[in-house]
């Protein structure tokens, strides 16, 4: 889908990407600030900052026959 847009872009080591059709540019605080506003309110998302990441387990799928993540099962921080 990126192609049809962008015909010209390299994509072979591109995994997703994102669109804005009514903007010049994206702002990626801003979408980063929407996508966690979603995540707590849809999912009960809890975000803690200053804290180590320990593990994390991802459900895997193939695209373009490279792995990918599909979703993410566990995470695991040193806040729990």
């Amino acid at each position: 889908e990126t192609l049809v847009i962008h015909p010209l872009l390299a994509v072979d080591d591109t995994v997703g990407s994102m669109y804005s059709p009514g903007d010049g540019t994206i702002d990626a605080s801003n979408v980063c600030d929407a996508y966690k506003r979603v995540s707590r309110a849809k999912y009960g998302a809890i975000f803690a900052e200053n804290t180590r990441l320990t593990k994390i387990r991802t459900r895997q799928q193939k695209i373009n026959a490279r792995p990918a993540v599909q979703g993410i099962e566990v995470v695991q921080t040193t806040s729990g």
